[in-house]
């Protein structure tokens, strides 16, 4: 996470005038992390520009955050939160596995079954999407009242997903 200070000139120009750019040079010279904490937390911060202490208002500066890669950042008032947002290789699945369950329930919805029937689902998947509804099974099970999840052959159009693909077969549960 690195932090950048940037000198409002609207009203930092107005209150020192010819030494705005000596307040920038200063401003730049701080340690940004430390700074943008003050001015985050609302307080004033203080600094030294030609031999005289002046104190700048947390509406005189912009706090800009930036992320690394990987990450998204946010703050509010003295307090910043961090996302991690790149997909490892397990969310990606988690991500399948609910794609599964919707591609289900739209399936069971287009046949014109009852929101209670139990059925039984057969599927045809690249080794992706069948690795995700194997390490999901009980999620996928449960969510779309599925009393067996089977591979095999399944004479229905196949979707993609991600650049996966599923064909997915469903019946009544007897």
């Amino acid at each position: 996470l690195a932090y950048e200070l940037l000198a409002l000139p609207r009203e930092l120009g107005q209150k020192y005038g010819s030494r705005l750019p000596a307040v920038r040079d200063a401003l730049a010279a701080l340690g940004a992390a430390t700074a943008a904490r003050t001015l985050l937390a609302g307080q004033p911060l203080a600094l030294q520009v030609d031999g005289m202490a002046l104190e700048l208002q947390p509406t005189e500066v912009e706090v800009r955050l930036q992320a690394r890669s990987g990450f998204a950042v946010a703050a509010e008032g003295g307090l910043v939160a961090a996302l991690v947002t790149d997909l490892t290789p397990e969310l990606v699945r988690e991500g399948l596995a609910r794609e599964v369950v919707r591609r289900v329930q739209e399936l069971r919805k287009s046949s014109g079954f009852q929101i209670s029937d139990r059925i039984r689902v057969r599927f045809q998947a690249s080794a992706q999407i069948a690795q995700a509804i194997a390490e999901h099974h009980d999620y996928i099970a449960g969510e779309t009242l599925a009393v067996a999840l089977q591979a095999g052959a399944v004479a229905a159009d196949a979707w993609l997903i991600d650049a996966e693909s599923l064909a997915v077969q469903i019946e009544l549960a007897g």
